[in-house]
């Protein structure tokens, strides 16, 4: 059911209000707290200040999320799950091609969705360079980049195997991907 079928099937009453997690406000938390991570980083970040960025109380948040730290986890397996499923469905669309297209799709696929917004780029860049805070580090490492490792490096192998890559250490793609 979308927004329209929603209002249009609400009973009279309390209008609803401005943002209401229950019915997908927290998305436009999500979204205000990716903006502020990727601004101000983890440390100049404040709740409060995501609250006022989406028109909520400071503990509508802290509830909903538990902490900022459960927030910005919020954040990145929100980013995660979006960047992991549209390169598996890339590489589904290219099944039948050879293994240097089925990678440049899958590869395509990662730098559209980073690339289409900015925040999210900084956001990835800031918590790559980053690493005073190695438990912040390892998760993004361990619910992002280890799986989108997982899904690039077979095809890159199968690529240099059949001829059609040329050989070359896979870690300094994905180096160069993640900045």
């Amino acid at each position: 059911m979308n927004d329209l079928e929603a209002a249009q099937r609400r009973k009279p009453g309390r209008p609803r209000r401005k943002t209401d997690v229950a019915e997908g406000g927290d998305a436009l938390i999500l979204r205000a707290a990716m903006g502020a991570f990727a601004e101000k980083g983890f440390s100049g970040t404040t709740v409060r200040e995501v609250a006022g960025r989406c028109g909520v109380d400071p503990a509508l948040i802290n509830h909903h999320f538990g902490s900022k730290h459960g927030l910005w986890e919020a954040v990145v397996n929100e980013h995660a799950e979006a960047v992991l499923s549209r390169m598996i469905k890339s590489s589904s669309l290219a099944a039948d091609a050879t293994p240097g297209v089925r990678l440049q799709s899958i590869l395509n696929a990662f730098v559209d969705i980073t690339a289409s917004n900015k925040a999210v780029a900084y956001f990835l860049l800031r918590e790559l360079v980053d690493q005073s805070d190695r438990e912040r580090y390892r998760y993004i490492n361990r619910v992002m980049m280890a799986p989108i490792k997982e899904i690039i490096f077979p095809w890159i192998e199968r690529g240099i195997e059949s001829v059609e890559i040329a050989p070359f250490v896979p870690n300094y793609l994905f180096v160069s991907l993640a900045s």
